[in-house]
């Protein structure tokens, strides 16, 4: 919260990828079902959560989802500057970001995982369930830096929420008169058969 109250400029850029993004998602999933994909003025979103990690030469974050929220995303504000060469020629993973485990069956046309080499000012944007994992690097200077800017979103929109709402009233309308109904049947508090004898 206190990220969001002191930068909305940046809340507002956040959220609007965030609307793309889905948009953009759509637009891939449903075109075989165009009814789908909605209209992206439709979209309301919403940061739930946003973080920053700092991290040092050696340290990472292992894979891992994110759990209650839609979109998830990753800005990146600093990179190590004096990061040495990893340790293997064929497979250069080190201080890269990876996404995996969300794929096809088929290799030809799928990719089982991809890595980015993050530069300051990169945005990465990606399903909340998504796994990813950020590498470790080894740097010439002990104090060389990752610094990354991370949130949690939720989307919907706005007829869904109207629909939502419609069923909230409804129901509290109907929980209302079954309480009035209770209270009408409910002979056991009327104070003109107390103390009566048989």
């Amino acid at each position: 919260q206190e990220i969001m109250s002191k930068f909305p400029d940046w809340c507002n850029f956040c959220l609007s990828c965030v609307n793309n993004f889905v948009y953009s998602q759509h637009q891939v999933n449903f075109a075989a079902e165009p009814d789908k994909i909605g209209n992206p003025n439709d979209t309301i979103s919403k940061i739930n959560t946003m973080w920053f990690v700092r991290q040092r030469p050696g340290e990472y974050n292992p894979a891992h989802i994110h759990t209650n929220c839609r979109v998830s995303a990753i800005a990146y504000l600093k990179t190590p500057k004096q990061q040495v060469r990893g340790r293997k020629d064929h497979y250069e993973a080190d201080g890269k970001v990876t996404f995996m485990n969300n794929t096809g069956t088929d290799w030809s046309f799928a990719n089982a995982q991809c890595s980015f080499e993050p530069k300051p000012g990169d945005m990465y944007l990606f399903g909340a369930l998504q796994h990813h994992m950020v590498w470790p690097y080894r740097s010439a200077d002990p104090n060389d830096e990752r610094v990354s800017i991370s949130f949690n979103a939720d989307v919907t929109t706005k007829s869904a929420l109207e629909k939502s709402k419609k069923e909230h009233e409804m129901m509290y309308e109907h929980m209302k008169k079954m309480k009035e109904s209770e209270v009408k049947d409910d002979k056991s508090a009327d104070v003109s058969d107390i103390n009566k004898s048989g």
